[in-house]
């Protein structure tokens, strides 16, 4: 921990899109993993198994790797493939979305 709300992360991951596409994510990725405002916290902790896709989010976002909107696209579907539940997804992922539109032109 950077202090209470941000983190950086100790070891590189990668993830590989379903289009083929590389991601090498790099150590020391700052990151408050998931975003989940006070009120829906018992409904979606801040980390979970959800937590690398939230770190692979941020590092696409504050990094400008892709478009804001496929950060987004790419979110939900790491968090499909680490076996979250559809629910659970839709949620993050509509979250997410509802902040880019509403904070970023793209």
């Amino acid at each position: 921990p950077v202090d209470g709300k941000w983190f950086k992360t100790l070891t590189t991951f990668s993830y590989y899109s379903k289009n083929g596409e590389w991601y090498l994510i790099p150590r020391g990725v700052n990151t408050d993993f998931a975003s989940i405002p006070r009120a829906f916290r018992w409904l979606i902790p801040r980390s979970g198994r959800h937590t690398k896709s939230c770190v692979f989010h941020d590092w696409l976002c504050e990094f400008k790797i892709v478009s804001r909107k496929k950060a987004d696209r790419l979110l939900l579907e790491s968090l499909k493939i680490s076996k979250n539940g559809f629910l659970k997804r839709r949620f993050m992922y509509f979250g997410v979305r509802s902040y880019s539109i509403l904070t970023f032109k793209k």
